[in-house]
């Protein structure tokens, strides 16, 4: 028997987990142009379970308006996927009830395409080789065995 959600939404709620660069922003838009599934207003994503956590439940919920035309509440949290924290708030918040879909794509590709985003963002500034050292989390998000592992375990 899975452990009831503390913090039901008045539909199913659905987060997408996928590492950043994996098609999360193709999705959003996606899902946007469909109309019947409530995403956070005004934001792709809250960072709420890897950063605002302690704003509690009134701050997540502010992020969304569910109207009777959605069938589904959704939120993509991108930052979470890698996260062990986000990942136990996760867990603490929804419990078993969560749906999470988990994008993926090519992990050479997607570790490269961190690097030039986080490059555009002035997050770093050195060739990828030494980006790497100073922000292993370029590569080691992309170790999708290892974190996709620890989501099953969890949930």
């Amino acid at each position: 028997m899975s452990q009831a959600s503390k913090h039901s939404f008045p539909v199913p709620f659905c987060l997408f987990i996928g590492p950043q660069r994996s098609g999360t922003s193709w999705l959003y838009r996606y899902f946007v142009e469909r109309g019947d599934i409530c995403l956070p207003l005004e934001v792709k994503e809250i960072f709420f379970f890897d950063e605002q956590y302690h704003k509690g439940d009134e701050f997540y919920r502010s992020h969304f308006d569910v109207k009777p035309e959605h069938e589904v509440a959704m939120e993509i949290t991108t930052t979470s996927f890698n996260n062990s924290q986000a990942r136990q708030n996760i867990y603490e918040y929804f419990g078993k009830d969560v749906r999470l879909v988990c994008p993926l794509r090519h992990p050479v590709m997607r570790s490269y395409s961190l690097y030039r985003h986080y490059q555009r963002y002035g997050m770093v500034h050195k060739p990828l080789s030494r980006a790497i050292e100073e922000c292993p989390e370029i590569i080691t998000s992309s170790h999708y065995a290892e974190h996709i592992k620890e989501w099953i375990e969890l949930f």
